[in-house]
């Protein structure tokens, strides 16, 4: 059975409670004055659930492996998907340069949609100046070399 720490709006102080997951919204009576409290949601109530993790749903998994092994696979499958999606984007990025000579990896430019087109020259230099401003604000970066 879960803990569950309650506060009382009236009194003010604050106890721990074992009771079934059932009753976590029912309220429970404050020992102090007997008026009815909340449950306080705290960070030992909530477990890390990674969707990519729960291969058979919110039960656990049946293999006899931890739930950190199951995590880290899930992160592993969700990199793995990631990179693969980064290099699509790569490969499209490069289509779009063969297809527009001329144009180098500054010229392009991601449109609301995620496609990305090709600057005109006015864009380039407003984009650039754009740039060279923020470069010039502090920040904490390392200098360059």
């Amino acid at each position: 059975m879960p803990t569950y720490e309650h506060q009382c709006d009236a009194c003010e102080i604050i106890f721990e409670r074992m009771r079934p997951m059932s009753e976590y919204n029912k309220p429970y009576n404050c020992p102090e004055c007997g008026k009815s409290c909340p449950v306080i949601p705290s960070v030992a109530n909530h477990a890390f659930v990674f969707q990519e993790s729960q291969l058979r749903g919110t039960a656990p998994p049946n293999t006899g492996t931890s739930h950190d092994f199951n995590f880290d696979t899930a992160i592993g499958r969700d990199a793995e998907k990631n990179w693969k999606l980064i290099g699509e984007r790569q490969q499209y990025k490069n289509r779009v340069l063969r297809n527009n000579p001329g144009a180098t990896g500054h010229d392009l430019s991601r449109t609301r949609d995620g496609d990305y087109r090709v600057m005109k020259p006015e864009e380039r230099k407003q984009s650039e100046s754009g740039r060279a401003i923020g470069d010039k604000l502090p920040v904490n970066r390392p200098p360059k070399k």
